[in-house]
Order: structure tokens, then sequence, then C-alpha cells
């Protein structure tokens, strides 16, 4: 529930690259990655770096709704 009320904060196309960018397999991802780069004409480590902000950004997101739902829950003790 928080991941996806996080993720629709993102725009429709970081929401896409970021679903896109962790949906390969372990075994094909460095190759499903440095596709992706290709496509989006980016070098690898840009994308990483692209990618691990947005993950920080659902992350942040993430860890503030769940501090309120907490705040919320223990407020109604």
């Amino acid at each position: 529930r928080f991941l996806e009320n996080c993720l629709t904060r993102l725009s429709a196309e970081e929401r896409a690259w970021l679903l896109m960018y962790y949906s390969a397999e372990e075994c094909s991802a460095a190759e499903h990655r440095q596709r992706m780069a290709e496509d989006l004409g980016q070098k690898g480590g840009a994308l990483r770096t692209r990618m691990n902000r947005l993950r920080d950004k659902v992350e942040l997101c993430m860890k503030a709704s769940m501090k309120m739902q907490s705040s919320k829950e223990a407020g109604k003790s």
C-alpha cells in the first residue's frame, strides 16, 4: 500500500523507468540495464545514478508514510 502510493507520486515516465530498471532477472540485469541506458541515450553510470535517486525518493516517501500511519495509530490508543 505504501509503495503503490509513493510510486504514484513519481511522474509516469519516472515510474515506468524505475519499474523497468528493477524488473530484470538477476542473471540478465546488467545486460537489461545497459540496453535500457542505450535506449534512453544515457551512459550506464548516469542511468544508475538517476535510478538510485528515484529509489531514494520512493524510500523517503514510504518512511514518512509509515511514520504518519504509526502516529495515527498511536493517537487512537
